[in-house]
């Protein structure tokens, strides 16, 4: 089935912190010093019926802006959602301004990709998180630090199985596609940050269908952090930089997002 394609794009501006989700979905989350602009494709991130579009902005200078933008096919003219701050900061007064969160319903048109996370079970999970799901953390960084292909895309299968799902036949959307990428990475003279689990912050998400796990110390980056020393061939450094979100699939906790 080929879903209609939907893409994402957000900018924020320097020295800004902001963080955004779609349908509780965590997509964006920087504290960067310099104007930062993110576009992705969006079908996994959809789904048919209602959706949701939240951000938070912690922190943003004087003239800074931040926007958002929801498209088929790059639309810029028909965006189908469109969110733009500080104008629908407007009526605040200007000292509360930030901290600033937004939260927007929307029904997207179109053939609407179904995420196999809204079948999972809800659950209850304390900011430590469970032993199955520090497990599950300790088993993706410890592939990752022994640079094991077979196991880093074992712990990724599922994610890769959605991504297949929602864009068939597009470019780098299957599991072959991922494990080629990492091969090349995983060969690279690399620098993985430490992990303790005990560092580690679960967040339910979704009505508790998602487990979104980051590092807890304030400002302490992304719960997987790899640098390549070495360049790629068109001259550019390479890193490996992301959270994990976890959804329940068959009775166990797979990497979903």
């Amino acid at each position: 089935m080929a879903y209609t394609p939907y893409y994402s794009m957000i900018s924020q501006g320097q020295r800004s912190n902001v963080r955004a989700w779609l349908n509780d979905v965590p997509f964006h989350r920087s504290y960067d010093p310099h104007t930062l602009n993110n576009t992705s494709p969006a079908i996994h991130l959809l789904q048919p019926g209602e959706n949701t579009f939240a951000i938070e902005i912690d922190r943003a200078p004087e003239g800074s802006v931040t926007f958002f933008e929801l498209l088929i096919d790059w639309d810029h003219d028909h965006p189908v959602y469109r969110f733009e701050w500080p104008r629908e900061a407007m009526a605040l007064p200007e000292d509360r301004r930030v901290p600033f969160r937004h939260l927007a319903r929307f029904t997207p048109p179109g053939e609407l990709f179904r995420p196999a996370h809204l079948d999972a079970p809800e659950a209850e999970i304390p900011c430590e998180g469970t032993p199955d799901l520090r497990e599950a953390v300790r088993r993706v960084q410890a592939a990752l630090e022994a640079r094991d292909l077979d196991a880093y895309c074992a712990e990724l299968a599922f994610k890769a199985s959605e991504l297949e799902r929602a864009y068939p036949g597009w470019p780098m959307s299957t599991a072959a596609d991922m494990r080629a990428d990492t091969a090349g990475f995983l060969r690279m003279d690399l620098r993985v940050r430490p992990l303790d689990l005990g560092d580690v912050h679960f967040e339910g998400r979704a009505g508790g269908r998602l487990v979104h796990a980051t590092r807890a110390t304030e400002g302490g980056g992304t719960l997987l952090d790899a640098i390549a020393m070495d360049r790629t061939a068109d001259g550019e450094g390479a890193r490996l930089s992301m959270d994990l979100t976890f959804t329940r699939h068959r009775g166990e906790w797979k990497i979903v997002f």
